[in-house]
């Protein structure tokens, strides 16, 4: 019992080992808005209230694009692994746990580094 315990955890643990070491490089090479960006994201509601759904919408993007969607709050950062419809648009819903400005990124993540492609902000009372 023991041992399913242990690989259950280290299996976790690896798991997000993972995602940080995915996501931390995406964050360190952003440094802000970059030239050459396209496309734009709006989220609605704007303003969404806590324990409510919101939904962000990315449009401009190139058809088929695999994107990076970043949500950030003050508590932390949810990411969506996303690939734009044959028109260049994304969505993705989530809950809003915290009040505060939520701030939303979105890259593309098709080579070998991601490119930053457009940004948008939402309230949350």
């Amino acid at each position: 019992m023991q041992s399913l315990v242990k690989r259950i955890v280290l299996g976790i643990v690896s798991t997000l080992v993972i995602l940080i070491l995915v996501a931390v490089p995406a964050f360190a090479s952003a440094g802000g808005k970059k030239a050459g960006g396209y496309g734009s994201c709006y989220v609605t509601p704007d303003p969404a209230t806590v324990g409510g759904t919101y939904t962000v919408f990315g449009s401009g993007l190139k058809a088929d694009e695999f994107v990076n969607v970043f949500v950030a709050d003050s508590h932390g950062t949810l990411a969506f692994a996303l690939q734009a419809d044959s028109l260049g648009n994304v969505t993705a819903s989530s809950y809003a746990s915290w009040p505060g400005t939520y701030d939303v990124s979105i890259y593309d993540n098709g080579g070998r580094k991601p490119v930053y492609l457009t940004s948008c902000s939402f309230q949350v009372n």
